[in-house]
């Protein structure tokens, strides 16, 4: 790990700064630009089955018809047929 560590002084200076040590001064410091780079995968971690019941049942159902519509879809155009 890179950085400024910073802990206590328990040692003498061993030099006074002068004036010129503590004049304002400028520093030239270049800067550094990183991408993270990540990636996803996809892994299944379960399961599921899912089952259905099905009964089937056949019904008979006796009724006076009065009137029956019929749509029948052609290729050329759609025609409606009443009887």
């Amino acid at each position: 790990m890179r950085g400024t560590a910073r802990g206590k002084a328990s040692r003498p200076m061993q030099k006074v700064p002068s004036e010129k040590d503590l004049a304002p001064r400028e520093f030239e410091v270049g800067e550094r630009h990183e991408m993270p780079v990540a990636a996803k995968k996809v892994q299944a971690s379960e399961e599921v089955v899912i089952r259905k019941d099905v009964a089937e049942h056949t019904d008979t159902v006796h009724d006076t018809v009065r009137e029956t519509k019929v749509e029948v879809d052609t290729p050329q155009a759609r025609r409606r047929v009443g009887r």
